[in-house]
């Protein structure tokens, strides 16, 4: 038999074997060629529940109460009469269920194609309900995951619907938008029938007469019956679209899929009596992206959909009477995360962009002879969504080596720009009762702008070979735009402030330290690397009843020079970072920004506290601490009170290897705690002697061991005694040149020079080296640097040409200070030339004088070193006489120090003669609150310079007075470290960090 003869055993179950026998007649019965059959006509009115697919025309269908009709996929009913459904029809998501009555079509019971959950899926389908004498939802509910389309036409087209009067609401103010991240996002196709209405869910997307519009075309359009059409009518009724957000943006579609819709078109009056529920879906969130660089990185995420739209539409009027409606919001815009890794030829740059918030639904009400609402309606308009964040970190430029420094990484973040909030439009507007109209987001329509987070690339610094520093990686930010609110009355007046401005925030991009020449032979040092461009703009706020506030802007270290390398002469601090600043909101500054690198100094010892990543603070020099990876605080800044603040911690693996990172990020180890460290390892491994082929000792662990080509000898052996060959090296003998591979033992043995264990004869260290050795007056000789006697030019240097500098001799310059330099020097320097080969010890400058006071008020002209009295000051004269008479120290209760006579002295008087250099008077002191909560004991005086906030005298730091600050969420995630009083979201604590960001991102729907 045919295969298109073929119909289900449940069909002559419901119609009998009168349909069986007519079904027969129409050629299927044998296996002769027949155009395919018709199902005869009958009515569909099961008894029990059924199960139906495909496209079925019936003269009747009713679905009696208690009776389901399951759709495993999609299913059309046809009937040339009418249709009842008192009953259920329910299938998948992904079922579309089309209704089509030629009479009138009445839903008492249930239709729905939705399933509850957080998110609907990508392929949801709709509902379609055509009635040709009308439609009646009396009680019902309509309920699925994609839109919902009510019409008593199939002939319908928008010119039926135009009305006298359908405004659009103006804007407030310009809310800024980028042309290609704004104007698409409120145009007919992310918003209307086309991106998920009923275009989208009809013939045209899913193919010819199974599903949708097209398959209600036939041959018997509504008008050959020559009867009055009906209108809508919703009596009490439930219309939803579940689950309540659509689905989100994936791998191959990043961007979300906009809500479903409902939307109700009608050839003559809609009728809505008693309270109905209508609710349509919002759309989903882009996809959030997160790319590491090979090296350089571009993360794009994905922009929101628009929310689903609530749309009525009657050739005639539509007579409302009380409901509670709602248009869905605009999906929020996917985060965007790029970092860019080091590389050999460059570091790597970072480039993300946050996704763009959608636009929220539109309510419209569009009636050729007006709208009427006799009671109360409740209409929340769909809020746009949220943009974006975007977080760009560039890779640091690799220190110079056999190449020149690499500049650092750049980093452009965009965020996302705030969707606009839906809008409520309507033509003439009769109202008797109340309408009451409202955001769906809170108070704020229009979407907030993604924040934009910068963080550049350090430049490389200076090698040895190539000293001077690269440039900081430049930094790019631009918070996104908030959404406009179009929320408006029926007076047209906007209700609601537009979406807050994305917030930006920068930090890093500083130049490469210069390399620190001071070797034997002090040469140039290295110029530090300029700061990184910076170019940033935060969001704008969105036009709205007022405009939403603008983002600010944070910089925290960002664009500075590096400092210069100590030389002769010194290496010359990095310039400044250029700054292209523009912002509408606060500025906020935290550290040293768009500031010039220090000089480096002449080589010397100078010395200050070094951070490291863990908090703990040592006094080394500047080249040290850089070499350490450490944060120099400055010449001279001790570790006491410690400068330096901890962040991170020793985590501990498995095999016992010790990794500094911060405590979200040691998960597959032990974190051992803030500001511990792996210097020394605190974390366990079991070790044993290990002998390598050089036949050294170590005391490590089997893994370490084997992959260094070691011998492990078992864990918990030792080196004492050890059980390894003794090491050998170089020995030089009395001979020059002989060289021999020996123990130590040995070379002692023979009186030689042992060069140290592993050492070789190859190249023979036996031999000494010879170079340039240049003399004060500037004669070069060639000799070994221990023969040498002035300053040895290095080893294989040579005197042709002449490395030497001229001969150099005492330079004096004012206050009487004395450098050893070349006459040329010595003048372009302002100075006066002793003469070649003249010394500054003893010192043969002149010195400067001034007046000396003793004892009575006596005053004698000196220099300062011979006076015994006091000194008055260089250049001070006898002459007034300006010696007091009888005067000393008077000590202030404040600890300040003046000279006045004992009558004069409001203080504590400490004796005639006595002086202020140093200072005899106690100082108080007593806690001060800087930058709200750091805590400093000092002087009231220090402590009003450093804009602190004195405790009073006597008071201490432990435990801390002063204010906390703690972790502030605010909406879309963005976090911020404030006090309590000052946190507009949720404040997480005293103490608590935003690293890692303790804040929920998106909207919990």
């Amino acid at each position: 038999m045919r295969r298109d003869c073929l119909l289900p055993a449940r069909f002559f179950v419901l119609f009998g074997a009168p349909a069986l026998a007519a079904w027969l007649g129409s050629g299927c019965g044998d296996d002769t060629v027949q155009p395919t059959p018709t199902p005869p006509r009958s009515n569909f009115s099961p008894t029990a529940d059924t199960t139906l697919v495909g496209r079925w025309v019936f003269d009747r269908v009713t679905v009696p109460a208690g009776v389901t009709v399951t759709a495993s996929d999609d299913l059309i009913l046809r009937a040339r009469g009418r249709v009842l459904v008192n009953g259920s029809i329910v299938g998948p998501p992904s079922a579309a269920l089309t209704l089509h009555g030629d009479s009138t079509v009445t839903v008492s019971g249930a239709i729905r194609n939705a399933e509850t959950g957080r998110l609907a899926p990508r392929s949801a389908a709709g509902i379609l309900i055509l009635g040709h004498r009308g439609v009646t939802v009396a009680g019902g509910s309509l309920s699925s995951s994609g839109s919902i389309r009510i019409q008593n036409d199939s002939t319908l087209t928008a010119g039926l619907f135009r009305t006298t009067s359908l405004p659009t609401t103006p804007l407030r103010g310009d809310p800024r938008r980028r042309d290609s991240r704004g104007s698409d996002s409120r145009g007919s196709d992310s918003r209307g029938s086309d991106s998920r209405g009923s275009d989208s869910r009809g013939g045209d997307s899913r193919g010819g007469d199974s599903r949708g519009r097209d398959s209600i075309r036939d041959d018997s359009p509504a008008r050959a019956w020559g009867e009055a059409l009906g209108g809508v009518t919703l009596a009490a009724a439930s219309i939803n679209i579940l689950p309540a957000v659509a689905a989100p943006g994936e791998g191959g579609t990043p961007d979300g899929a906009a809500g479903g819709s409902i939307e109700i078109d009608c050839t003559g009056a809609i009728q809505c009596t008693g309270a109905s529920t209508l609710q349509a879906q919002s759309g989903g969130d882009g996809l959030a992206t997160d790319l590491q660089g090979t090296p350089s990185a571009e993360s794009a995420a994905g922009s929101g959909a628009s929310g689903g739209r609530i749309r009525l539409r009657a050739s005639d009027r539509i007579a409302i009477e009380a409901g509670d409606w709602t248009s869905g919001a605009g999906g929020n815009g996917g985060r965007a995360e790029a970092a860019g890794r080091p590389g050999e030829a460059l570091a790597g740059s970072a480039l993300a962009q946050g996704g763009n918030g959608a636009t929220g639904g539109d309510l419209v009400l569009e009636a050729a002879n007006g709208v009427t609402v006799t009671q109360a309606l409740h209409l929340e308009i769909g809020s746009g969504g949220e943009g974006g964040a975007a977080i760009a970190v560039g890779a640091d430029g690799a220190a110079a080596d056999t190449d020149a420094a690499q500049a650092g990484g750049s980093a452009e973040a965009i965020g996302g720009d705030g969707g606009a909030s839906g809008r409520f439009l309507h033509g003439e507007l009769a109202v008797s009762g109340a309408i009451t109209i409202e955001s769906g987001a809170g108070g704020t329509a229009g979407g907030a702008g993604g924040a934009a987070l910068s963080t550049p690339g350090r430049g490389g610094n200076g090698a040895e070979a190539f000293p001077d520093a690269a440039p900081g990686g430049a930094a790019r930010a631009q918070g996104g735009a908030g959404g406009a609110s179009l929320v408006a009355g029926i007076n047209g007046a906007i209700l609601t402030p537009g979406g807050d401005g994305g917030t930006v925030f920068i930090e890093g991009g500083r130049g490469g330290l210069g390399w620190n020449d001071c070797g034997t032979t002090a040469l140039p040092g290295g110029d530090g690397g300029a700061g990184g461009e910076v170019e940033a703009e935060d969001g704008l706020g969105g036009a709205g009843r007022e405009l939403g506030n603008s983002g600010n802007l944070f910089l925290e270290d960002c664009a500075n020079g590096g400092d210069g390398g100590r030389g002769a002469p010194p290496g010359r601090g990095g310039a400044a970072g250029t700054n292209a600043i523009n912002t509408h909101g606060t500025t906020n500054l935290s550290g040293a920004n768009f500031t010039l690198g220090r000089d480096g100094g002449i080589c010397g010892t100078a010395t200050g506290a070094c951070c490291s990543l863990a908090g703990i603070c040592t006094v080394v020099t500047s080249t040290a601490c850089a070499q350490s990876g450490g944060t120099y605080r400055g010449d001279n800044v001790e570790c006491d009170p410690n400068p330096c603040t901890a962040t991170t911690g020793a985590c501990c693996a498995l095999d016992g290897s010790c990794t500094v990172t911060n405590s979200a990020d040691c998960t597959d180890g032990v974190f051992q705690g803030v500001a511990t460290d792996c210097a020394p390892n605190p974390c366990p491994v079991p070790t044993g002697a290990c002998c390598y082929p050089t036949r050294a000792c170590d005391v490590i662990s089997e893994s370490s061991c084997g992959s260094g080509g070691g011998s492990y000898q078992g864990t918990g052996t030792s080196c004492t005694p050890d059980p390894c060959p003794p090491p050998t090296g170089a020995c030089c003998t009395d001979q020059v040149g002989a060289c021999q591979v020996l123990t130590a033992a040995q070379c002692a043995e023979a009186i030689g020079s042992y060069q140290g264990n592993y050492s070789d004869c190859e190249p023979n260290p036996c031999i000494p080296a010879i170079g340039a050795c240049c003399a004060l007056n500037g004669e070069c000789t060639p000799t070994t640097r221990a023969a040498c006697n002035g300053v040895y030019q290095g080893e294989n240097s040579a005197c042709d040409p002449n490395p030497c500098e001229v001969a150099r001799g005492a330079c004096c310059f004012s206050g009487g200070t004395c450098e050893i330099q070349t006459g040329t020097n010595c003048a372009e320097s302002n100075g006066v030339y002793q003469g070649d080969a003249t010394t500054c010890d003893p010192n043969p400058c002149p010195q400067p004088q001034g007046a000396c006071c003793f004892s009575g008020g006596t005053c004698v002209v000196s220099t300062r070193a011979a006076c015994d009295g006091n000194y008055q000051g260089d250049a001070t004269t006898c002459d007034p006489n300006p010696c007091p008479l009888g005067s000393g120290a008077c000590c202030a209760p404040d600890g300040t120090c003046i000279l006045a006579s004992e009558p004069e002295c409001k203080g504590e008087y400490q004796g005639d003669f006595t002086n202020c250099a140093p200072n005899p008077c106690p100082i108080v002191s007593g806690a001060c609150c800087i930058d709200m909560s750091s805590c400093s004991v000092l002087v009231p005086a220090n402590c009003a310079a450093a804009d602190g906030v004195y405790q009073g005298d006597g008071t201490v730091c432990e435990p801390n007075p002063c204010p906390q600050l703690g972790a502030c969420c605010a909406p879309g995630g963005l976090c911020t470290r404030v006090l309590a009083s000052e946190c507009t979201g949720s404040w997480q604590g005293p103490l608590t960090s935003c690293d890692p960001n303790p804040c929920p991102t998106g909207r919990d729907r």
